[in-house]
Order: C-alpha cells, then sequence, then structure tokens
C-alpha cells in the first residue's frame, strides 16, 4: 500500500477493496453455517395406533435435503466472494470513504508515512550533493575567472578644468582662495623658501623671510614651477627702485611686495625667448588663466596677448608681474 498523509482530525481513508473483502468474507461465514431447523411442534395423541416408520428412515430424507441446501449455499457463497474480490481489485483506490479505521492504528500510519517520505528526500539530497561534488574540478576553479579590465580614470581636457575651477570658485566667492591663502601664509612661505624648483636671489629670499611679500605673489611662483618644473625669480622687493621706471612719483608695486620679476620658465630664460610659440608665450597664457581673484593686473613682456598683459620695449629680458 502507497504511503501517504492525510490532514490532522480528517476522517480516516478506507480503501472500497478493503470493504468488499470483508463483505465477502461475512457472506461466506454465513453461508457456511449450519442450518439450525426449528423445533417440531407437540403432534396430537394419535386417535388410533398406526404403523410408523423407523426414526432413521424417517430422518433421512430430511438430512439429504440439508446437505444439498448448505451445498448450494457454499458453492454460491464461494461465486459472490470471487465476484467481489475481483471487483474490490479492478475498482480505483478512491472509490469509497467510511471511518472504519481506528484513529490510534491511522496516525502510527500516517506518521510512519511521513518518516518514510523524509527518509527518501534526504537520501534523494544525498544523491545530489555527491553529483555536484564529483563535477568538480578539484583543487581549480568552477569557471575559468573572467578578465576585469582596469578602470581608466576620466581625464578631462584642460579648458574644461579650467572652466569648471573658474565655476568652482565663482561659486564660493571671490574672497575663498584669498582668504585660504592668507590662512597659509607661513606654510606657503616656507614652501617656497624650500623648493627646489624655484630659484630666487639672496636679497629675495630675504624678502620671502620677512614675511613682506604678497601671499598672490608666492602662490604665483609655485604655480609656475608646478606648471613648468622650475622658475627663476630676479626682483621681488631688495633692488628695485621705488618709482616705476619713466614714470616719475609712481611708486612700484614692488615696493609693497605685490610684483615680482621672472627670470626664466622651464629652465629657458626669457631673455632671447619672446615671440609666437616661445616660453614667454606659454607663461602668459597660463598666468591669463587663472581665476579672477588671483589673475595678476599686469603682465609684462615684448608681447601683448590680451586681459591685463600688455608690451614695453624695455622687458626684454624679464617678465614682471604685479597686482
Amino acid at each position: 500500500m502507497a504511503a501517504g498523509t492525510r490532514p490532522s482530525g480528517s476522517a480516516p481513508r478506507v480503501r472500497t477493496r478493503h470493504v468488499l473483502l470483508t463483505g465477502a468474507f461475512v457472506v461466506g461465514w454465513s453461508a457456511g453455517r449450519p442450518v439450525a431447523q426449528p423445533a417440531p411442534a407437540a403432534a396430537p395423541a394419535p386417535r388410533r395406533l398406526e404403523p410408523v416408520a423407523p426414526q432413521h428412515e424417517a430422518a433421512a430424507p430430511r438430512r439429504r435435503r440439508m446437505h444439498s441446501t448448505r451445498l448450494k449455499l457454499g458453492v454460491a457463497a464461494a461465486l459472490a466472494a470471487a465476484f467481489v474480490t475481483g471487483a474490490a481489485f479492478s475498482s480505483g483506490p478512491d472509490a469509497a470513504r467510511a471511518p472504519l479505521t481506528d484513529p490510534i492504528v491511522a496516525a502510527r500510519e500516517h506518521a510512519q508515512a511521513v518518516k518514510l517520505a523524509a527518509a527518501a528526500r534526504i537520501k534523494l539530497l544525498r544523491k545530489l550533493q555527491l553529483a555536484g561534488i564529483g563535477a568538480r574540478r578539484v583543487g581549480l576553479p568552477a569557471t575559468a575567472p573572467k578578465r576585469v579590465a582596469p578602470a581608466v580614470p576620466f581625464v578631462s581636457p584642460p579648458d574644461a578644468r579650467a572652466s569648471a575651477l573658474a565655476t568652482y570658485v565663482q561659486a564660493r566667492g571671490v574672497g575663498t582662495i584669498l582668504n585660504g591663502l592668507d590662512a597659509s601664509r607661513a606654510r606657503l612661505e616656507q614652501q617656497v623658501l624650500d623648493d627646489p624648483r624655484v630659484h630666487i636671489y639672496p636679497a629675495g629670499r630675504g624678502d620671502v623671510s620677512s614675511g613682506r611679500v604678497d601671499v598672490r605673489v608666492l602662490a604665483i611662483i609655485e604655480y609656475l614651477a608646478q606648471a613648468n618644473g622650475d622658475v627663476g625669480v630676479s626682483c621681488l622687493i631688495s633692488g628695485h627702485s621705488l618709482y616705476v621706471a619713466g614714470r616719475p612719483g609712481v611708486v612700484s608695486a614692488h615696493i609693497y611686495g605685490r610684483a615680482v620679476d621672472i627670470s626664466s620658465v622651464g629652465g629657458t630664460s626669457i631673455l632671447g625667448h619672446q615671440g609666437p610659440g616661445t616660453v614667454t608665450e606659454k607663461t602668459i597664457e597660463q598666468l591669463l588663466a587663472l581665476p579672477p581673484s588671483v589673475e595678476p593686473v599686469q603682465v609684462i613682456s615684448l608681447m601683448s596677448l590680451g586681459g591685463p598683459s600688455f608690451a614695453l620695449a624695455d622687458h626684454y629680458n624679464h617678465n614682471p608681474i604685479g597686482y
């Protein structure tokens, strides 16, 4: 009989064949029992004496009839049982339901069916697990690792970076960079003095260490050194005249520490290198690309590229940058 489960509390499930077999058994048993004959009624006393046949001769026909009747009933019961049994085996398992099974027996059968189902499930899982382990390659990955191309960092073009920086500075306000430079004055002065890319004459180094040089000038020196790898400073405060050459009474920005003369950029002297495609043109373009808050107010050379840049004939060997 196939194992199965049924909901708790429901009537036990009775197979049709069980009912039919039970009925066949009852019919056969009933047919095989001896037929009880009713006791003969008391006969009235004979009025006259008549010859009576012997008792065994009178009972013989009756016994033969009883024997014949039992034989016929037995044959009929056997045929009925065979028919019922065949019908029981040919009928479906769900043809009848009746609460004929004892609840304790039904519960025991249900528990046994659940136990067998769980054992079958565990056995199947073990087979699948063993099959999976057997398919693996010992010591090697199941599949070859995919090669991932290294991420290439995005580098925006110079024009885009300059535009982004200008927008950022405008969003933060004009005084943002200046406030930051003022707050880091001491560190910036020491950075200029210790930077091997920056070449300053001895008196100019004293101007820096004295704290009289404008932080914007210090930042410009470091900016050109970073952009070109090397920068030469020929004049800060010390060594410059009080007034602007050719303009009597006009005090030079150098005196206030707000100007610097650049004599070389990237290891190339300004002298003899002015005009299109030269180091001087490159330096001026770098200065004009700065945000407005730190852009110089004057950049002098033999060239005029617009904005604060203009040309003076006597500035053939240096480029003054002033605020």
